[in-house]
């Protein structure tokens, strides 16, 4: 079995870039930069003394209006991308 430190050892990835591993049981590993939301890809790179999360849309889905946030930790800007996403499908 392998962790997400060792996966990082192995195949390091960039800010930019993010890595998916399919672990033997079925689960995946992702950079902790980039998360998969409700058909959405969240990437975040640092930005000055925080981060910025871009929202990036799937294929059958449209942008969203922002198409990134900014916060000082990199949870918070997950967060509101996440919000953002949500408020976007419901409205």
């Amino acid at each position: 079995m392998i962790d997400l430190e060792d996966a990082q050892q192995i195949i390091p990835a960039s800010r930019h870039a993010w890595v998916k591993l399919r672990l033997h049981s079925g689960h995946e590993i992702m950079d902790m930069n980039h998360i998969e939301y409700r058909g959405y890809s969240l990437d975040a790179v640092q930005h000055g003394p925080g981060w910025r999360v871009h929202i990036s849309p799937g294929p059958r889905l449209l942008r969203t209006q922002p198409d990134h946030v900014a916060a000082a930790t990199k949870e918070e800007a997950f967060a509101k991308a996440r919000a953002i996403i949500d408020h976007h499908l419901l409205g």
